[in-house]
């Protein structure tokens, strides 16, 4: 009986699958919310691999985390930095915004794009896409290139069943830059039900991320494998209550 009852407190731990308390408001992905990355893929000019301009200054052109979950209805999407939608660059006087946050399924990245907008954000399927054009301050080639600053060229808007959230919270980290300083983050959900997508949820095993400040400045490039969903672990976990009680009758 202990044998059996184990199991099934398994199975249940198994159903709560998400952590409670933190900032999220879609999705609870947990805490910490950031994955405090001050390290760039672009070996920057002059810069090396920090969000640049670098320095104490370049915490303000971060791009921090990202984050993806599903359950069996939704698709939820989470970043987070340190600036918003749109990023201000004290020296040249200039607004970046946010570049479209593209996605896409086992194994591509730009089948989808949202892009988020102060007021109210948007989803299409993409067509095409290019380069966000250069602004005062921004990188050139081949900077712009290996970043793949990208933005939705073309493309066929979704339904309305999406929901973005765009939330500051003063003060939350310490900047690693400048350790006496503690920085603003910034919270970017999305919620996007599966039925606007024309594919098969039950073939999905990877969902893969792209994200870029138009001014080229930072990137997050993010793979995620798909665990299985609530549900799928319930059966899980009522599976494993069965083999031990069929093992426990056998030994009778």
């Amino acid at each position: 009986m202990k044998k059996v009852l184990i199991l099934a407190l398994i199975g249940v731990f198994l159903v709560g699958g998400q952590a409670f308390g933190s900032l999220w408001n879609f999705y609870d992905f947990g805490d910490p919310f950031d994955h405090n990355n001050n390290w760039s893929p672009i070996d920057y000019p002059g810069v090396g691999h920090l969000p640049s301009p670098g320095g104490a200054e370049g915490e303000n052109f971060d791009l921090e985390g990202a984050f993806f979950a599903q359950d069996e209805d939704y698709l939820y999407f989470g970043l987070t930095n340190s600036f918003g939608v749109m990023a201000y660059s004290t020296g040249w006087d200039h607004y970046y915004p946010l570049g479209d946050l593209f996605f896409g399924f086992n194994g591509n990245y730009t089948d989808y794009a949202i892009n988020f907008d102060a007021d109210r954000g948007y989803l299409s399927e993409v067509t095409s896409y290019d380069l966000i054009p250069e602004m005062q301050g921004s990188y050139g080639s081949p900077i712009r290139e290996m970043v793949d600053a990208y933005r939705v060229n073309t493309g066929k808007a979704l339904g309305s069943d999406f929901e973005m959230a765009v939330t500051r919270h003063e003060g939350i980290e310490a900047n690693p830059l400048n350790p006496s300083v503690n920085t603003d983050a910034w919270l970017l959900e999305v919620k996007i039900a599966k039925s606007m997508f024309d594919f098969d949820f039950a073939t999905l095993e990877m969902v893969g991320m792209h994200q870029t400040v138009a001014c080229g400045n930072d990137l997050i490039h993010e793979d995620f494998g798909i665990i299985p969903e609530p549900g799928t672990l319930v059966l899980l976990g009522l599976g494993l209550i069965g083999v031990g009680s069929v093992r426990r009758l056998r030994r009778k």
